[in-house]
């Protein structure tokens, strides 16, 4: 699902651009082509993440798959000076060797701009446990793996090594990180999500990550899980995450999802609070579930509102095929697997 047979084609012709959101009495201006380079941050399912650091904002981008190999990337940029490449300047750009190739990784940054990266390992093997997540140093080019433990039943399923996984940030301190690990698609069964376990992952400063296991407390929920490409987000003020939508098979009738389906995609958006007592074992987060998308999907935008969040955009379907143009869009605009023979702005928008 993460890796495309045909992986030439993966390679953008135009690597990174630079949209301007200050609007004039003519609208917004034209996104224009960028001259930084953004290194694997042009490359299919790599990560992305603003982080601070002792030298100012910078974006670092990680894993991805290599668009001359097709395969996953140990490599990852690092992209400063963003004032400069906001007026259009090539910033500086800092390549980061990393200790395991990586496909859609999870990142978190700590205060001091260290870089966590956990997750997504590509053909990691039967020593998937050692190398669950690595450090990138603060405003360095150097990564050390983290030391791994926690509970044991959680240790022992080969299904905790996901590519695409979804992680979201509950809690961070100096020393402290507090991540929620959801959905994704395990390395021993990659078409299918539904083995995915939820987790909590502690790391602290030091470099150990302690693994736990989740139990919920909440208003009627589904399973906490997004599947692979699902959305996950820290709201305003940072008292609770949201988590929507996701592929989780490619079948229906699994997952609670019904049969007769080309597939199975969630449409729930629960929200989780992010005050817990991250100390016990397992993690009781209270969640509850505040809607549902307008049709269940995967692959969908997040970005946080005043008082919540925008959620635009995914696919809702895979398998099956949309035979009319006019229904390849559905009322939120998410758009399906149909390819038009022709697009312009009638078809699309439907006037």
């Amino acid at each position: 699902l993460l890796v495309p047979s045909k992986h030439d084609g993966a390679k953008p012709g135009v690597a990174a651009e630079v949209v301007d959101l200050n609007r004039s009495e003519n609208g917004f201006p034209a996104p224009v082509a960028s001259s930084a380079d953004v290194g694997v941050g042009a490359w299919l399912q790599s990560s992305s993440l603003l982080i601070g650091g002792t030298s100012g904002n910078s974006v670092i981008f990680a894993g991805g798959i290599n668009p001359s190999t097709g395969a996953g990337g140990a490599s990852a940029t690092r992209l400063s000076d963003l004032a400069a490449v906001a007026d259009g300047g090539a910033g500086v750009t800092t390549a980061i060797k990393l200790l395991v190739a990586r496909v859609r990784p999870g990142l978190a940054a700590f205060s001091d701009g260290k870089v966590v990266v956990w997750g997504g390992q590509h053909e990691a093997g039967s020593g998937w446990k050692a190398t669950m997540g690595e450090v990138i140093d603060a405003d360095g080019a150097a990564s050390k793996m983290l030391k791994v433990e926690g509970d044991p039943g959680l240790l022992a399923n080969n299904n905790l090594a996901t590519m695409g996984a979804n992680v979201v940030t509950l809690r961070a301190t100096e020393n402290e990180l507090v991540l929620l690990v959801s959905g994704g698609v395990p390395q021993p069964t990659p078409t299918s999500a539904i083995d995915a376990p939820s987790y909590v992952v502690v790391v602290t400063w030091g470099g150990v990550a302690t693994v736990k296991p989740v139990a919920l407390s909440g208003e009627s929920l589904p399973p906490l899980r997004t599947g692979l490409a699902g959305g996950a987000l820290t709201l305003p003020g940072g008292r609770e995450v949201l988590i929507a939508g996701g592929l989780v098979a490619l079948t229906g009738g699994v997952g609670g999802c019904p049969a007769g389906k080309g597939e199975c995609l969630i449409d729930a958006v629960v929200a989780i609070d992010t005050a817990a007592d991250f100390a016990t074992t397992p993690v009781t987060l209270t969640a509850r579930q505040i809607g549902s998308l307008a049709a269940p999907s995967f692959g969908v935008a997040m970005a946080p509102t005043p008082n919540g969040a925008l959620i635009a955009g995914g696919q809702s379907t895979i398998v099956d095929v949309t035979v009319e143009q006019a229904d390849a869009l559905d009322a939120s605009g998410q758009v399906v697997a149909e390819a038009f023979p022709t697009s312009d702005a009638k078809t699309i928008c439907g006037n």
